[in-house]
């Protein structure tokens, strides 16, 4: 007899520093708050930009996730890489975004550029529609209904974009900033 894995979901976290790169995220934040561009989807009482195309974040991304989804995920070579989009969150005290996956692309991610210690953790959810197991973390993490992460400064996060996922809200008075966005990959 043997245990066989099926259907398990990987993430992949690392860190990500470049000089430039925090700068340009809170250049265009605050260009878009002052030319009023924001939108709702998943936030709730945040701030989102409209997709981004600063040259410096967008190309700092997709190499990023590129080396990761190569290091980390068996696939097949030579395939095609394009950052589909990016854009900017800023989550006040008290905001947060609701559960969603984000559909049309191959892998998703976020990246932080300012962090909470109380709150405000990423939240991944088990993507099926039977309900809660009778084994809880304190028996075993295999069946647990979700993955929590609290994000750190300059964390970049990557996963399947089926993957359901949402964010709690903080409760500090500093805004949490992040970029989310989506990776196609095709032969």
């Amino acid at each position: 007899m043997a245990k066989i894995n099926i259907f398990t979901d990987s993430i992949v976290i690392d860190s990500l520093f470049h000089n430039k790169l925090d700068d340009e995220i809170l250049k265009e934040l605050n260009d878009k708050k002052q030319d009023g561009l924001g939108v709702v989807r998943s936030n709730q009482k945040g701030f989102q930009t409209e997709p981004i195309s600063n040259k410096i974040i967008c190309e700092c991304i997709l190499q990023k996730s590129v080396y990761l989804i190569y290091k980390y995920f068996n696939v097949k070579p030579n395939l095609k890489y394009s950052l589909a989009n990016l854009w900017i969150n800023e989550n006040y005290k008290n905001s947060f975004n609701v559960p969603h996956n984000h559909p049309d692309s191959s892998f998703s991610g976020a990246y932080y550029v300012e962090t909470k210690r109380n709150g405000g953790e990423l939240v991944f959810l088990k993507n099926d529609k039977s309900g809660p197991m009778a084994v809880n973390e304190d028996i075993s993490n295999e069946f647990c209904n979700t993955y929590k992460i609290q994000p750190l400064k300059n964390q970049i996060i990557l996963f399947p974009s089926n993957l359901e996922h949402m964010v709690y809200p903080h409760f500090e008075e500093s805004s949490r900033i992040s970029i989310s966005f989506n990776i196609n990959v095709k032969p």
